[in-house]
């Protein structure tokens, strides 16, 4: 069960950030040339969610100190989080050439070309952080998922197999499993890995959305329809799931059209078959 958050604590927190901010503001009126100090002010503005501030900070400080990788590799991070992805590249770019063994910098890295839908370049980011770093589930999950945006499905498969391998329990593992078995048609392998991801988190909304989509494919309504009701219960925003169930609710209700076409058309043919049944041919003397 999640923690409850504590308002007062909160607040605490918040007013500590804001004195701390104060602090370095007078500091830095008597040393202009303190990266360190732009580099906490810069932190603490992150931690305030004042993320244009923080950038502005962190510029400053790699103005004066341009190598400090930690820096760098923060602003991308916040130029990521404000959807300025290319900005972001720079960084990360920047950050692992400093530091070429910094495997967070090259993931990273990869996620960044990913949202930029540049697969070849993200794989070979993440391929880069499992060089250095061999055994973190994310960055294959990662790879996986660019490997499978690229269309390149054993790959993608052979990615999902070991974090699966790596952790039994991970459940994105299965799902992004699914999704690839989805593309390559084999419906059941799909279901089979979703009803497991069900069985380690049955409070994620994906997995829902992902087996609705294996019904649906599979002309199994009522249990598509079933799982994207039960995706918007755990997520009521979800515009996908919505979309995706009235599609099925559309289809069930052309299944009923067409019963009925085809049993009006019986009744008419039987309605035509008796009435020639009834006729009598009349004959002349």
């Amino acid at each position: 069960m999640p923690k409850r958050k504590n308002p007062q604590k909160e607040v605490l927190d918040k007013e500590k950030i804001h004195k701390r901010i104060r602090e370095l503001d007078g500091y830095l009126e008597q040393n202009p040339k303190s990266a360190r100090s732009y580099r906490g002010r810069a932190f603490c503005y992150f931690l305030d969610d004042r993320l244009e501030l923080a950038i502005e900070d962190y510029s400053k400080a790699l103005e004066i100190d341009p190598d400090h990788t930690e820096s760098r590799h923060t602003r991308g991070l916040i130029y990521s989080a404000l959807g300025k992805l290319s900005l972001a590249v720079k960084d990360y770019e920047k950050t692992v050439e400093l530091n070429p063994k910094f495997a967070v910098g090259f993931y990273n890295l990869g996620l960044a070309y990913t949202h930029l839908e540049k697969y070849s370049e993200a794989i070979e980011a993440f391929s880069s952080a499992i060089e250095i770093t061999p055994d973190d589930i994310e960055f294959y999950n990662d790879r996986g998922i660019a490997y499978d945006r690229k269309e390149m499905y054993d790959e993608a498969l052979a990615d999902y197999n070991k974090t699966i391998k790596m952790n039994s329990k991970f459940t994105k593992g299965y799902i992004n499993r699914a999704v690839t078995y989805g593309k390559l048609e084999d419906r059941e392998e799909a279901i089979k890995d979703l009803n497991r991801a069900a069985s380690l988190d049955a409070k994620d909304p994906d997995i829902y959305a992902n087996r609705g989509n294996m019904y649906y494919e599979q002309g199994d309504l009522d249990k598509a329809i079933k799982d994207y009701s039960k995706g918007i219960i755990l997520d009521p925003n979800s515009i996908g799931n919505y979309h995706n169930r009235a599609n099925a609710y559309r289809a069930k209700a052309q299944k009923d059209i067409d019963k009925v076409q085809e049993l009006s058309k019986m009744i008419k043919e039987k309605l035509n078959l008796e009435d020639d049944d009834g006729e009598r041919t009349e004959t002349g003397d």
